[in-house]
């Protein structure tokens, strides 16, 4: 199997390949974010990375079977500046210009949830509709995204019932502790749906994103390419204070192995970067996984 990756990031479409038992012969990766090459460098030292995309002669490449991407979201995103292809998203026309010389057997394209006519000029794109599946089913983070594909799909994805205190670590350092815990006013956090984010804090002052604390109980907010780990306070269990998620439970929430950013030369805060802006490896293995009934 011949794959072309492009936003490949860490290689996450790489590593669901691995855990479906498929080695591809090549994979191309298109990526400009050193530590994020680093990071795949070190669990696939085969990988031929290809640098910018908007550089690429997709031309030169044949016999691709899969073409996958996961384009940038920044200005279809309803937190971004909502520009649409007129911004940083309008990188996507590199993966539409690529499906269209090299033509593939199969095509994979992610990201957010977006305004209808977006959404609706992709699908035009690629002559299918997306599906929306939310890493809740599978993971213990609310993340909804949206997926173009002609790789045959068996739905529905059931939900495991994963929640933050299936993924949290024990002994944690105090650099992770929030030092303004009085700020917090706390709130009644039970609520009958557990599926949901519950929250149990405001914040006063400093704007954490979305000025909530979150129960062990409950979900983890949609995590991004943030640097410091705050997408999802919540109380520690073993301590009773308000904590950043770290490194580790980010790569949890992403269902990723544990410490998988954890490479020589990536630091801390590209840790957190690069998790956020990946996949949910369990989706994208759900995804693939009739890419194993196939010989390439």
């Amino acid at each position: 199997m011949k794959v072309l990756s492009l936003f490949d990031g860490i290689s996450v479409a790489q590593l669901a390949l691995k855990g479906l038992g498929i080695i591809p012969e090549t994979y191309y990766a298109s990526e400009i974010e050193s530590q994020s090459i680093l990071i795949t460098q070190h669990h696939f030292p085969n990988t031929i990375q290809l640098g910018d995309v908007t550089k690429i002669d997709f031309s030169q490449f044949n016999d691709i079977d899969l073409i996958c991407a996961g384009s940038p979201c920044t200005t279809f995103s309803s937190s971004g500046k909502r520009t649409g292809f007129d911004g940083e998203s309008g990188l996507i026309k590199y993966f539409f210009d690529a499906i269209e010389i090299i033509k593939p057997k199969y095509f994979f394209l992610e990201n957010v949830v977006m305004k209808t006519e977006w959404e609706y000029e992709i699908s035009k794109r690629l002559k299918c509709s997306p599906v929306l599946i939310d890493s809740a089913l599978v993971s213990a983070q609310v993340r909804k995204r949206l997926y173009w594909t002609n790789i045959p799909l068996n739905l529905p994805v059931y939900n495991q019932h994963i929640y933050l205190k299936d993924i949290l670590e024990t002994n944690i350092p105090e650099k992770y502790y929030i030092k303004d815990q009085d700020s917090f006013v706390m709130k009644d956090p039970l609520k009958k749906d557990k599926e949901k984010q519950i929250c149990i804090g405001l914040k006063h002052g400093r704007n954490y994103q979305g000025s909530r604390v979150l129960s062990i109980e409950g979900k983890g907010n949609t995590l991004t390419s943030s640097k410091t780990g705050e997408e999802s306070l919540l109380i520690d269990p073993e301590t009773n204070l308000i904590r950043r998620l770290t490194p580790l439970e980010y790569e949890r929430l992403q269902t990723l192995p544990d410490n998988y950013t954890a490479i020589d030369g990536v630091c801390h805060t590209k840790r957190y970067y690069s998790v956020g802006n990946s996949w949910t490896l369990k989706v994208i293995e759900y995804l693939f996984r009739n890419l194993s009934k196939y010989n390439f």
